[in-house]
């Protein structure tokens, strides 16, 4: 149980970094949850979720997308 446990805590763990960084590079390019949002095509909420790393199982395409309208390539957003 506990390995089961571990591995689902660093995996919550990774969408919070993953998140964060969107967060950063987001706030470094001058844009609101808004912008980003419209440019990827999703809602604010949902972009809210992604940052904070509450959203989960969310499509991968959806962050190659963030990563493209953010200027940065995924792997930047996804190392640790």
């Amino acid at each position: 149980i506990s390995n089961h446990y571990g591995g689902l805590c660093m995996f919550a763990l990774r969408y919070k970094k993953l998140g964060g960084k969107i967060a950063y590079y987001r706030k470094l390019k001058n844009l609101t949850q808004v912008e980003l949002a419209t440019l990827v095509g999703i809602s604010t909420s949902y972009l809210g979720e992604i940052e904070r790393g509450t959203k989960q199982g969310a499509p991968i395409s959806i962050y190659w997308k963030i990563a493209a309208a953010l200027d940065v390539k995924f792997e930047e957003l996804d190392e640790e």
